[in-house]
């Protein structure tokens, strides 16, 4: 299980991961773009900017140091209004 950590997320969402890599005997990668989050992008930045390098980059990262060639994608979506 690799989980795509912006520092940003609510705190549920880490205990909601941790139940799922106890429960079901999982391996967890946190996956942190830190070059990233050491410049200061933050969602002021805008959605796209922020995302784009908070989260799909640092996905990008994740699959190309493990050695899998399947993944299954899930992906919390909530309003931001």
């Amino acid at each position: 299980m690799v989980h795509i950590d912006t520092s940003y997320k609510l705190k549920e969402i880490y205990g909601f991961g941790d139940r799922l890599v106890k429960e079901w005997n999982l391996n967890l990668i946190i996956a942190r773009n830190e070059e990233v989050l050491r410049a200061g992008i933050d969602p002021s930045m805008g959605r796209l900017k922020c995302c784009t390098f908070l989260k799909a980059s640092a996905l990008k990262q994740a699959i190309k140091s493990m050695a899998s060639r399947r993944y299954y994608l899930v992906i919390r979506r909530d309003s931001m209004a």
